[in-house]
């Protein structure tokens, strides 16, 4: 499942606000929501 999350937040179907959401029902660990959103800010 993360990897889907991961694919769709590079897509931009997905965003940072939608990140917590995920780690709170287990799709996703706090570390890789804070690598995501660290991907996304060097990207800008």
């Amino acid at each position: 499942m993360a990897d889907q999350i991961k694919l769709y937040y590079q897509m931009g179907i997905y965003t940072a606000a939608d990140l917590p959401l995920f780690v709170s029902i287990g799709w996703l660990t706090q570390a890789e929501a804070d690598e995501l959103t660290g991907e996304k800010a060097a990207e800008v």
